[in-house]
């Protein structure tokens, strides 16, 4: 008797396979193309990328966001270079999350984030993505700081814009005690000092 395979043996396979190897082919499914598509890693021109161990899962997660870029754009993959220059992936993270650059807007970044730079072709450095949260490019951590902790510094931190409109949008709606408002007081012009920190009400 013939054996008719059906979705038993797709749902088989599937348990033979790694997590992030479900994820893809569920992607890469949904965007109609082949498992072993790799319009990115399988260019002539694409070489090792320096402080980053290419994987199957980078690798893979590379394609597929080249893929979900370029259908969603409605692009011609002969024209890969030019449309990927302005996008970045952390390659840290899962096929699920899709944490690439939509729209010109990227996802938060995190304490393990490792940015990939398509346009560059190389890693993202954790000096760079300092400046990514916003600060200024005068900035300079002390040389006690390693690459690995300024990484950590980073993706434990908040775009500062962000931080300013928090904070900004509390002092237009949060009302203040009277006590507060005469506490915090600090009048510039006559030279008052502002109160200690000890002295701050923190309720």
């Amino acid at each position: 008797m013939c054996h008719q395979v059906g979705n038993t043996d797709k749902e088989e396979t599937h348990g033979r396979l790694k997590q992030w190897e479900r994820d893809s082919l569920s992607w890469r499914d949904k965007l109609g193309v082949s498992p072993n598509y790799a319009p990115w890693t399988g260019q002539a021109g694409f070489t090792a990328v320096p402080g980053l161990n290419l994987t199957p899962r980078i690798k893979d997660l590379m394609d597929c966001v080249v893929i979900d870029r370029m259908r969603s754009k409605g692009q011609n993959f002969s024209d890969t270079k030019a449309e990927m220059r302005d996008v970045f992936l952390d390659v840290s993270q899962s096929h699920v999350r899709k944490c690439f650059t939509m729209n010109t807007v990227n996802k938060c970044l995190t304490t393990s984030s490792v940015l990939y730079s398509f346009g560059a072709g190389r890693i993202v450095l954790p000096k760079e993505m300092q400046w990514f949260q916003g600060y200024p490019k005068s900035v300079r951590m002390p040389s006690t700081v390693s690459p690995s902790d300024l990484r950590t510094f980073v993706g434990e931190g908040m775009f500062l814009p962000s931080v300013a409109t928090v904070l900004y949008s509390l002092i237009l709606h949060v009302p203040m005690m009277d006590s507060d408002l005469a506490e915090c007081n600090f009048n510039a012009s006559s030279g008052n000092r502002p109160p200690k920190a000890s002295k701050m009400r923190t309720e």
